[in-house]
C-alpha cells in the first residue's frame, strides 16, 4: 500500500437526548485488520506496553508487546503524536517531575546531570497519555489511556504534529503546531504560545542533561531554543534542508541530533542530516530515500539509528550515520510513518506502517505483521451478495478491496491490477453472476473482477473522466452499469467493455435504481440536488421540489414499495417522497446528526430504515416518521456506508471512516 493523505471532511458530531430505539444488538469491529498508524511509542518503564495513533480510530494499547491491540478512542480522533509521561505510573497519584527513584528531588529547572531511570521499577506501567491530532487539539489520559479529556486550554491552533515532555519536570510539555510553537507548564491543563508562529512544527526534541534546550523540526528547517522556548534560532535551513519530518537525540549524547527531512515542495529526495555539537554544523549523512518519516535512536547503543520513510524500507546505521543498510524482510509495500524501541531490549524495533504495525526482534532484519485487532481502516464503500448475503465486499484508500465470506469473521485483501494511491469510492454487484464485480475509484475510473475480487482490470473504454464516486448496476439485466463521477454520469450496457457519456452532466455522488422497474433510476448531486430517468438514463429530470438544499449525498428505495425514495443530503437531513420523486419531506424527527453519508432500507422489513451520520447511525421502525440512534458498541461513529443483509436476525454493516467494518445483529 501507498502512504495515506487523509484530507478531513466535516462530520457533523451531535450529543442531544433523541428518542430510544429498540438497538437488540451491540456492534462489534469486524475488521479488517490494518491501516495507517501514524504515531508509535512504547513505554519506557513496561516496554511490553505500546500506544499507537491511528489515523480516524484513535489510539490503540497494546499490553502484550503488539500480539494483540484494543482501542481507547477517543472516538474518531486523527492522532499524529503520542507521549508518555514515564514519571507518573499507574496506582500513583500524579506528581509530575519527579524522577524515578528520586522521589525526593527537586526537579531542576536547568541543568540534569543525569537521565530518568524509565525502565519498570515494579510501580506499574505509565499512567499519563498525551495525544496530539489533526484538528482536534490534545487529549490527555491519567489511566493509561482507558478514558481521555481534551487539554486545549489556550491551544488556539487545533492541529497538533508533535508533542515532548521535559523529563526533569514532567509538568512542562511543548507542542509543535501547524502554526507554531505552544507550551504548557502544568501539564496539559493551560497552554500557551511560545513563538515559531506561522510555522509548521512537526517534530520536537529536548536535551536531556540540559532540558532548557529544545529542537523544533519545522517546514522552514530546524529551529533552537536554549531559554525554554522563549526565543528560537535556525540551525538547519535552506534549500533541500527545510522539510523536516523526523527529529532524534543522542540521549547519552545530547550534542547529537539528527534531521530527518521530506522531500519538500520541490519534490526532491529525503535525507538524513546529522549536527555533533548542538546544531552549530551539520553534515548529510548520505542517505538518499523519499520522504522521511520517523526517525528512533537505540538508548543503550546510540550510534544504531533507524529511519522510516515512505519508500516502504526501513534504513539502519551502526556507526553514526557513516553507513546505512535497506532493512525491508517482510517490509511490504508499506510506508513507513512512524519508528519504537523497547528500551530494555533494543534489537525489538517497532514501526508504524499505512499498513498497521509490524514488529523485529532481531534488529530490523525482519518485520513480521502486528495487526491482531488493530481495526484501524478508512472503508468507503460496501457491497453485498445479496444471493450469499455472508459475503461481502468493502472498499478502502491506497486502493484496496477487502471480501469476507463468513459475514466479517475473516477477510481476504484482493487488489491485484488495482493501481497504487487511488481510493476505491464505490463498488457494485452483478446480480446473475456475483462473482463479477465493479469498483470505482477516484482518479481511475472502474475496475471489473470476475473471480470474486482476487484480481482486477481497467474497464475505462469511453469513461473519459475517471473520478468516480458512484456505481450502480441493474438488477435484471446485469450487463447495464451506471458510474457517475464527478462531472458526469457514464452508462456501460456491455459489462464495463465500454462507456458512453450521459447527458447529464453534475458532480454524481449516488444512485437508485427501481427494482420493479430499473429502467427508472435516480441520481443524487452534490450541488444540482437530484435527478430522475425514465429511460434507462437517456434523459434526465430535475425532482427537487420539497429538498431545501441540493446538497444531496445518497439515495435509498423502499423495495416493497417503490415510488417511497429516500435521499440523504449533506446538511439538512433526510427527505422522503412517496410519489416516486415529485414531491419531498423532510423526515428528521429525532435525528440529531443532519449531515448524512449513507441510507439504506431494510429488505425484509421496508419500514426499517437507517442513516449512517458523523454522529453513527440512527434507526427508523416507522419509514423515517421518528429516528433514534443504534450507537451501543460503535466506537468510530464516522459511518460512510451501510448495507443490510436479507437475513433473519437482521445483519447491518456499517463502514467507518477509520474504523473498519462494524457488524449489528438484531
Amino acid at each position: 500500500m501507498r502512504c495515506l493523505a487523509v484530507v478531513a471532511t466535516l462530520l457533523l458530531i451531535a450529543s442531544c437526548s433523541t428518542p430510544a430505539l429498540a438497538q437488540t444488538g451491540t456492534w462489534t469491529s469486524h475488521g479488517p485488520e490494518g491501516g495507517s498508524i501514524s504515531a508509535l511509542t512504547v513505554d519506557p518503564r513496561s516496554p511490553t506496553t505500546l500506544y499507537a495513533g491511528s489515523l480516524g480510530a484513535g489510539v490503540f494499547k497494546s499490553t502484550e508487546a503488539a500480539d494483540s491491540w484494543i482501542g481507547l478512542g477517543p472516538a474518531n480522533a486523527q492522532i499524529v503524536t503520542l507521549a508518555i509521561d514515564p514519571l507518573n505510573p499507574l496506582g500513583g497519584r500524579e506528581h509530575p517531575g519527579q524522577q524515578l527513584g528520586h522521589p525526593d528531588d527537586t526537579p531542576s529547572q536547568g541543568v540534569s546531570t543525569h537521565c530518568p531511570r524509565l525502565v519498570d521499577d515494579g510501580r506499574g506501567a505509565s499512567a499519563v497519555v498525551y495525544a496530539g491530532t489533526l484538528g482536534s487539539g490534545i487529549f490527555k489520559s491519567m489511566d493509561g489511556g482507558t478514558t481521555w479529556q481534551a487539554s486545549n486550554s489556550g491551544l488556539t491552533v487545533p492541529t497538533v504534529r508533535a508533542l515532548v515532555i521535559d523529563l526533569s519536570n514532567a509538568t512542562v510539555l511543548y507542542a509543535g503546531t501547524s502554526f507554531g510553537m505552544f507550551k504548557s507548564e502544568d501539564a496539559g491543563a493551560t497552554w500557551r504560545n511560545s513563538d515559531l508562529t506561522g510555522r509548521d512544527v512537526r517534530a520536537l526534541a529536548i536535551d536531556l542533561e540540559v532540558p532548557l534546550t529544545v529542537y523544533a523540526g519545522t517546514n522552514s528547517g530546524v529551529f533552537k531554543s536554549i531559554n525554554a522556548g522563549a526565543s528560537w534560532t535556525p540551525i538547519l535551513f535552506g534549500p533541500n534542508r527545510s522539510d523536516i519530518r523526523a527529529l532524534a537525540i543522542d540521549p547519552q549524547t545530547p550534542g547529537t541530533l539528527y534531521a530527518g527531512l521530506g522531500g519538500g515542495s520541490s519534490g526532491g529526495p529525503g535525507a538524513v542530516f546529522k549536527t555533533t555539537d548542538g546544531g552549530e554544523t551539520w553534515t548529510n549523512t548520505g542517505l538518499a530515500t523519499p520522504e522521511v518519516r520517523a526517525l528512533a535512536i537505540d538508548p543503550q547503543t546510540p550510534s544504531t539509528v533507524y529511519v522510516g520513510s515512505l519508500s516502504s524500507n526501513v534504513f539502519k546505521t551502526t556507526d553514526g550515520g557513516a553507513s546505512w543498510t535497506t532493512l525491508n524482510t517482510g517490509l511490504i509495500n508499506a510506508a513507513v510513518l512512524s519508528l519504537g524501541i523497547d528500551s530494555e531490549t533494543p534489537s525489538t524495533v517497532y514501526a508504524g506502517t499505512n499498513d498497521g504495525v509490524v514488529k523485529s526482534v532481531d534488529g530490523g532484519a525482519s518485520w513480521n505483521v502486528m495487526n491482531r485487532h488493530l481495526t484501524n481502516m478508512f472503508v468507503f464503500a460496501l457491497a453485498l451478495d445479496r444471493a450469499t448475503p455472508t459475503t461481502l465486499y468493502a472498499g478502502m484508500d491506497q486502493p484496496e478491496v477487502f471480501k469476507t465470506t463468513d459475514a466479517g469473521e475473516s477477510w481476504v485483501l484482493g487488489n491485484s491490477g488495482l493501481p497504487p494511491n487511488i481510493t476505491v469510492q464505490a463498488l457494485a454487484i452483478d446480480a446473475a453472476t456475483p462473482t463479477t464485480v465493479y469498483a470505482g475509484l477516484f482518479g481511475g475510473g472502474v475496475f471489473k473482477s470476475t473471480d470474486g475480487g482476487e484480481s482486477w482490470s481497467a474497464a475505462n473504454v469511453g469513461l473519459t473522466e475517471l473520478f468516480l464516486q458512484a456505481l450502480a448496476a441493474d438488477p435484471v439485466t446485469p450487463a447495464v452499469v451506471y458510474a457517475g463521477t464527478n462531472r458526469r454520469v457514464f452508462k456501460s450496457v456491455d459489462g464495463g467493455a465500454t462507456w458512453t457519456g450521459a447527458v447529464l452532466f453534475a458532480d454524481v455522488t449516488g444512485f437508485a435504481i427501481d427494482p420493479a422497474t430499473p429502467t427508472t433510476v435516480y441520481v443524487a448531486t452534490r450541488r444540482s440536488g437530484v435527478f430522475k430517468s425514465f429511460d434507462a438514463g437517456g434523459n434526465w429530470f430535475s425532482f427537487n421540489t420539497g429538498l431545501t438544499t441540493f446538497a444531496t449525498q445518497v439515495l435509498a428505495i423502499d423495495p416493497a414499495t417503490p415510488a417511497t425514495v429516500y435521499v440523504g443530503t449533506q446538511t439538512d437531513g433526510v427527505f422522503k417522497s412517496t410519489d416516486g420523486g415529485n414531491h419531498w419531506s423532510p423526515v428528521n424527527s429525532g435525528l440529531t446528526n443532519l449531515a448524512i453519508q449513507a441510507l439504506t432500507v431494510d429488505p425484509l422489513n421496508s419500514a426499517t430504515v437507517y442513516a449512517g451520520t458523523g454522529a453513527g447511525v440512527f434507526m427508523s421502525e416507522n419509514a423515517g416518521d421518528t429516528w433514534g440512534p443504534i450507537n451501543s458498541g460503535l466506537t468510530n461513529t464516522a459511518i460512510r456506508a451501510l448495507s443490510v443483509a436479507p437475513t433473519a436476525p437482521t445483519t447491518v454493516y456499517a463502514a467507518t471512516f477509520g474504523g473498519g467494518v462494524f457488524v449489528l445483529r438484531q
